[in-house]
């Protein structure tokens, strides 16, 4: 079920989120950022970047659904823009990169109902173009507390080295660990 409050709307929207100052700095920037997350049951990320105030593009296979979902857990619907997952959906994050932005998606994908593969499709996109690349991961603490991990894609790697490190990085921080595989795509 994850964090979901069907019972109480207005609860999701008083969590508290603590997100790295050097973090903040980099989403408040001003510049064009990638944020690539991971699905957790949760939207972590999302309520982080609310909070703060983080006007940014959602990558989602719904957007009426989420709009709802958002909606519904009090989020600030003003700062965060859905953009629906289609063939055209990385030409248009890729424009609204380009336009200084921040833009998110999460980079695993489902098969056989879990999220076990990773899609370097979003990194090699922003990469071709030079926006900085974001991998985040949330943990929600005992208390009720959601933590923004983060780890800044190292330049110079390519998009499979990239998610290599990312996979390390998730299964380094707190929170969930997982098995992934780096999908193989053509070039």
């Amino acid at each position: 079920m994850g964090m979901y409050c069907d019972f109480a709307p207005g609860l999701y929207a008083s969590v508290k989120t603590v997100v790295p100052a050097e973090l903040i700095s980099l989403l408040a920037g001003g510049g064009p950022l990638a944020v690539m997350d991971f699905h957790q049951r949760h939207t972590g990320v999302t309520k982080c970047l609310c909070s703060l105030g983080i006007e940014h593009y959602r990558l989602v296979a719904n957007v009426p659904q989420m709009e709802q979902k958002v909606r519904s857990l009090g989020f600030d619907l003003s700062v965060v823009h859905f953009v629906e997952r289609s063939v055209a959906s990385l030409a248009q994050l890729r424009t609204l990169a380009l336009q200084r932005n921040v833009v998110c998606c999460s980079v695993d994908f489902k098969s056989s109902g879990k999220y076990e593969y990773l899609s370097p499709a979003m990194v090699v996109v922003m990469e071709r173009i030079s926006i900085p690349v974001v991998f985040c991961k949330t943990h929600v603490t005992e208390d009720g507390v959601i933590h923004l991990n983060y780890m800044m894609c190292p330049n110079g790697q390519d998009a499979e080295q990239s998610l290599a490190s990312a996979i390390r990085f998730f299964n380094s921080t707190p929170g969930d660990r997982r098995s992934f595989t780096i999908s193989k795509f053509q070039r």
